[in-house]
């Protein structure tokens, strides 16, 4: 995106009225509240909605898990609690090993000791020791799809998105987060830092970490600032773009509204110029 520059220094730059920025976010907050963050104070806007919806995660948490640890009775970080339970052991009843934790026995470290034979769905317990082969073939009848397909059963991986601390996400989904569409209200003066002389985006010493320059052109009235910045992109990992980042006293030039959005789909976004399909719906509807 080009924005007019100043003459007087090749550093500035000007936002006009009426540019569309974008924010994404998994939080809670009210949309009326979007604001500085805490560790630089910078509100942090993207110029496609694709870069925004990257900083969307596709779960609060998530884990890599192996058939065999499914097999028995999951790691206990509070061997005295129990009834303790998380979203693994759900997923383990749901696959249909259902262990009954009252009755394990665990070691000082959180690991099992010694269990009964878990009981099936239809109530009645398996017969033998359960291999790990029978839990990969158990998951992937459920959906799941292992991280490395081509080794042995036995030793493939599988990721689990986390929904909250009670449950998972199924196969294929993800969590349902904000896309903030935000529009420039009056002029912004922005300092970019992506332009002649300054260094560019290096991951090995970050702009976003140059909370002193920050405060600099903050006291100098800048509105924000212009930066080489790194998403993490699912299945492609690192990936550049600039952001603009807006001072806490400048926030009330922005007016902003949200629709509902997810981690950014990279291969679409890449045929459609930093687009993504909530974002198309939106102004087509």
């Amino acid at each position: 995106m080009s924005f007019k520059l100043w003459l007087e220094n090749e550093n500035e730059l000007i936002i006009p009225p009426g540019t569309t920025l974008f924010h994404g976010s998994l939080e809670p907050f009210k949309e009326k509240q979007l604001k500085i963050g805490g560790y630089d104070k910078i509100l942090w806007l993207a110029e496609t909605p694709a870069i925004a919806q990257a900083y969307i995660p596709r779960a609060g948490s998530h884990t890599v898990i192996s058939p065999g640890d499914l097999a028995k009775p999951l790691y206990n970080a509070y061997p005295s609690k129990k009834n303790y339970d998380d979203s693994l052991r759900k997923l383990q009843r749901d696959l249909g090993i259902i262990y009954d934790y009252t009755k394990v026995e665990w070691q000082p470290n959180g690991r099992a000791q010694s269990w009964p034979l878990p009981k099936k769905k239809d109530g009645s317990s398996w017969d033998h020791i359960i291999e790990p082969e029978e839990v990969a073939e158990l998951l992937e009848k459920a959906g799941f799809v292992p991280l490395n397909p081509n080794s042995a059963p036995r030793w493939r991986q599988y990721e689990f998105l986390m929904h909250g601390m009670k449950d998972y996400f199924p196969p294929g989904e993800t969590a349902t987060g904000r896309l903030f569409i935000v529009t420039v209200k009056h002029p912004l003066k922005i300092f970019d830092m992506t332009f002649s002389g300054e260094v560019e985006g290096d991951l090995m010493n970050p702009q976003y970490h140059k909370i002193g320059t920050f405060r600099k052109l903050e006291e100098k009235n800048f509105d924000g600032v212009k930066i080489a910045d790194f998403a993490q992109i699912h299945n492609w990992g690192n990936t550049g773009h600039d952001s603009i980042g807006i001072f806490a006293n400048s926030i009330n030039k922005l007016s902003w509204k949200t629709i509902s959005a997810k981690h950014v789909d990279w291969e679409h976004a890449r045929k459609n110029k930093g687009m993504t399909p909530e974002y198309l719906k939106h102004i087509h509807k």
